[in-house]
């Protein structure tokens, strides 16, 4: 069974959600995460990468703008800029350079497409992940330091208790914390400790639970994604499952942590979008409607 990551995105006004799931490396499925009936609802697979820390989603769940590629063919391209925020349901910030005039290439009146920031189609995937994060509450605790090394000799790290090889290591590493938003108003800290780990995921991330008093309570060790949910709940994705702790027991998340799906089994299967989903912005079916 091929390693498999998971990568999240929550809503931020409704109880739905968009996860990612890479593995094997250049195969990726998109899955609707019903939050509230506790459901998730396989949709399309790609053949190629989608850069989870450029994409978005509306509101609402109901949109998502995402960067894709599978760096194939005689025209070689990279992966300098690209992805978006978007600033409200109707509004998409883009990291491109060159924008077309509204409404070209058949987008409704509607949506409004403007360039990301004062110099869009810079970055890869900074700056979308650090607006992302200060924008759903993270704040930023520690930079940490980048250092580089040539990719044939790597940086020695310990993280987690194992010793790993990086390209791109952090000393100190850069963390991003978040208060939960009930009480025991634990804060959720996301520690990056580098990029392109050999033999192992692009960004070598663990998350640990802090109290108010920024001790740490309890680790979840490596992990590929964490976050609070709108209740206070602890969410978190690790070797290719996601895991739900009630707001009352995160500071005792081994004992407590309850999987919620497994998604380790999913292989590729072809599948043709459905025709509400082939036109832009027309109005998802309901469960019953779809039955």
């Amino acid at each position: 069974m091929s390693e498999t990551r998971i990568w999240v995105l929550l809503a931020r006004k409704a109880q739905n959600a968009v996860v990612l799931r890479r593995g094997p490396a250049k195969q990726v499925l998109l899955l609707r995460w019903d939050m509230t009936r506790g459901t998730f609802e396989e949709g399309q697979w790609l053949k190629g990468r989608i850069f989870e820390r450029r994409c978005d989603l509306s509101p609402s769940g109901e949109r998502l703008v995402y960067f894709a590629a599978k760096h194939k063919g005689t025209h070689g391209f990279g992966t300098w800029g690209g992805g978006g925020l978007f600033a409200n349901e109707e509004r998409l910030e883009l990291n491109a350079r060159a924008i077309g005039k509204p409404n070209e290439g058949g987008l409704p009146p509607r949506l409004r497409v403007e360039p990301m920031g004062d110099h869009p189609g810079l970055g890869e995937d900074d700056p979308i992940s650090h607006l992302r994060l200060l924008r759903d509450r993270w704040t930023l605790a520690q930079p940490g330091t980048m250092h580089r090394k040539d990719r044939l000799d790597p940086f020695e790290a310990e993280i987690a208790g194992k010793v790993t090889k990086l390209s791109w290591h952090y000393d100190p590493p850069r963390v991003y914390r978040r208060i939960q938003a009930t009480k025991p108003g634990a804060i959720l800290e996301m520690r990056v400790h580098g990029m392109h780990e050999v033999n192992g995921p692009w960004y070598a991330v663990e998350h640990a639970i802090l109290d108010s008093r920024e001790r740490e309570r309890a680790s979840l060790g490596r992990s590929d994604w964490a976050d609070w949910d709108a209740l206070g709940h602890l969410l978190f994705a690790r070797a290719g499952r996601i895991y739900r702790v009630a707001r009352e027991h995160v500071f005792d998340v081994e004992t407590h942590a309850r999987e919620l799906v497994d998604l380790r089994p999913l292989t590729f299967t072809r599948r043709v979008a459905p025709d509400w989903a082939r036109q832009w912005l027309t109005r998802r079916p309901s469960t019953s409607e779809r039955a």
